[in-house]
């Protein structure tokens, strides 16, 4: 269950008001303002036309009042609660922007105070059947830092270090001083029985042309106590077909899987090849019930640098799959300021654009997160898509399809030209084709798509 309308937000001087006061279900908010989630506080006033938008003349630090505030998210919802006593009810936030406290009908069940990656709190006990309240409260970043050490070596801002925060937040080289705050990811009710998955994470041990193994580590919780738990994990190909599986047991909350993949499909960047996905599946059992299940688009590849050429001399390449890989790419920095607000088709426009590009490679910088690129962008884009493949944020394998995604510091260079493109087949033996037209044509494309992701960012 999305719990995505009817949000509403307010702003007090910190401390002005009790939390618990401000938390009761019995508090009159229909005079609050409306607010989109995921979102972020500078975008809903800006659509309300409280603020000027902060990307015109001075307005970014006209706006800086925001930061200083202690703002208040609050929602009310209906729920049938079922009194099965083995049912577990958990509230699960993919981004709070920063120092939260989560209430739900004037019970404090939780705090955070890391934007950088999803939060889980359990409500069995505070969730009521019928009416709900909830309500999430951020703090100014101010409370948290003003008694810290300010290091001399950090750019741009003193305060950046101690907070776990897009660092872009504070202002770079690129881009203004906007210190969002709310909440910038979906949340969700979910309710289980028994035990859940954690965690699962898949890479690519050895990959050639008759058979490929995937390692698969999985993090299971269950609800009881030595509660016995086995792990299905499946590997579908694209017509539905199951290619590998195997069935395991869970023990200290942690199992693991080797899938032997006879004759694999591989997957290539698309100047190389197909960028093929298969679907990982993992199904979690308690009790011989299924209690969870998860699935995700998995391509089969190697990826590797290469320090050393042939002639044993020093170099810098990539290598997809033992082919060395010509880096055609580009550094990636966040779509907006307002990463909570940015709708999931610019990202898929943006990457199509790469694609359209001619570029295979995405170096994603760090000052922010990249999770919503993953997530976002698994439908097909220009013959482009990506999947991720886990569930925790801190232990992720992500595979995209069409380009490939370093977060290494390489330095990816692009080249295009309109006589001819000389590259290396998977075989090895050189390839001359013809790009005037083709290249010309893909250019002009992606101008115009570059002016209408400009258009829609400005607007």
């Amino acid at each position: 269950m999305e719990l995505k309308h009817d949000w509403r937000i307010q702003h007090f001087e910190p401390g002005e008001k009790r939390p618990l006061d401000v938390a009761s279900p019995g508090l009159d908010d229909r005079f609050w303002a409306t607010a989109s989630v995921p979102g972020d506080v500078h975008a809903a006033l800006i659509e309300r036309r409280i603020i000027d938008h902060p990307y015109y003349g001075h307005n970014d630090v006209k706006g800086r009042w925001i930061e200083q505030k202690e703002w208040w998210y609050r929602k009310s919802f209906d729920f049938a609660k079922d009194d099965d006593p083995e049912l577990r009810h958990e509230l699960a936030f993919e981004g709070l922007d920063t120092f939260a406290t989560v209430y739900l009908n004037g019970l404090e069940i939780g705090t955070a105070d890391n934007m950088l990656m999803g939060h889980t709190f359990d409500v069995t006990r505070a969730l009521r059947d019928g009416r709900n309240t909830l309500a999430v409260k951020f703090d100014p970043l101010s409370l948290h830092n003003r008694d810290k050490l300010q290091f001399d070596w950090s750019s741009y801002t003193k305060e950046r270090p101690w907070i776990r925060k897009a660092a872009m937040n504070f202002g770079w080289d690129w881009g203004p001083r906007l210190v969002t705050v709310g909440i910038w990811g979906k949340v969700r009710l979910e309710s289980r029985r028994l035990a859940k998955l954690e965690s699962v994470f898949a890479r690519t041990v050895r990959a050639g042309a008759k058979e490929a193994t995937v390692r698969v580590d999985v993090e299971a919780r269950a609800f009881r106590r030595n509660e016995p738990c086995e792990c299905e994990i499946r590997l579908l190909a694209g017509d539905g077909s199951e290619v590998a599986s195997k069935r395991v047991p869970v023990s200290l909350g942690k199992a693991s899987a080797d899938l032997a993949v006879d004759s694999p499909r591989l997957w290539w960047t698309h100047d190389l090849g197909e960028p093929y996905l298969y679907e990982l599946e993992a199904t979690l059992y308690a009790r011989g019930e299924k209690t969870d299940v998860y699935r995700k688009p998995f391509g089969i590849r190697t990826v590797e640098l290469r320090l050393r050429n042939e002639a044993g001399e020093n170099a810098f390449a990539f290598a997809l799959n033992g082919v060395k890989l010509f880096a055609k790419g580009t550094n990636w920095i966040p779509a907006d300021n307002l990463i909570g607000s940015i709708p999931d088709d610019r990202y898929r426009d943006l990457i199509a654009l790469a694609v359209d590009g001619n570029m295979n490679m995405l170096r994603v910088w760090a000052g922010a997160f990249t999770r919503r690129i993953f997530s976002t962008t698994n439908a097909t884009a220009g013959g482009f898509s990506s999947g991720r493949t886990s569930r925790s944020p801190t232990r992720c394998s992500r595979t995209s399809t069409g380009t490939s995604w370093t977060t290494c510091a390489a330095r990816s260079s692009t080249t295009s030209k309109d006589c001819a493109i000389t590259r290396r087949s998977r075989s090895g033996a050189a390839i001359t084709k013809s790009t005037g037209c083709t290249t010309r044509n893909r250019r002009k494309a992606a101008l115009r798509r570059l002016s209408t992701a400009k258009a829609s960012i400005t607007s």
